[in-house]
């Protein structure tokens, strides 16, 4: 019974001396394998406790500035097909720059176009009323003040008096 303890605890001893993995032939040994892959991807949450990590593996904390410096790299082997590029792009952003640019002066335009019609269209309005309430003032005005009192006797004078006098008057009409 004694010489059982002493061989595990010499076992876990010689596990540790060589390096090797204390949760070799455990269930967890699956999981001990994917860790250092898993810390990749899990870096920011804490480590949880009990589970041995080899010595042999390198483990590259996945931060954020690593995954910049990994997109940052990426690219450069495509670095002259992209400065071949370079002028269709800047062509293709021109293109649209000026589509947009040219789109917003023919909104705009087509704005402006129709404010104007639209003032144009209450000028004229209002000119046409002020014109008819001026005519119309100006008509009663000067029909009541300055034609009737000179056109009532004139009216009275032609209808009542010219047939007694024997004038006639002749209507043309042009068919």
């Amino acid at each position: 019974m004694g010489k059982g303890k002493h061989r595990v605890i010499r076992s876990r001893r010689r596990g540790r001396r060589h390096g090797r993995d204390l949760f070799l032939n455990s269930p967890r040994r699956d999981l001990n394998i994917l860790y250092p892959h898993l810390i990749l991807l899990l870096m920011p949450l804490p480590m949880p406790p009990r589970l041995h990590i080899r010595k042999d593996h390198i483990l590259l904390p996945a931060t954020l500035p690593l995954l910049l410096m990994l997109l940052m790299i990426l690219p450069l082997p495509l670095l002259p097909l992209m400065l071949l590029m370079f002028p269709l792009f800047l062509f293709l952003f021109l293109l649209i720059f000026l589509f947009l640019v040219v789109l917003f002066l023919l909104i705009f335009l087509f704005l402006v176009v129709l404010f104007l019609l639209i003032f144009l269209f209450l000028v004229v309005l209002f000119l046409l009323v002020v014109v008819v309430v001026i005519f119309l003032v100006v008509v009663l005005f000067v029909g009541v003040i300055v034609v009737a009192p000179v056109g009532v006797p004139l009216g009275v004078i032609y209808i009542y008096f010219f047939p007694r006098l024997g004038l006639t008057i002749v209507f043309l009409r042009i068919d």
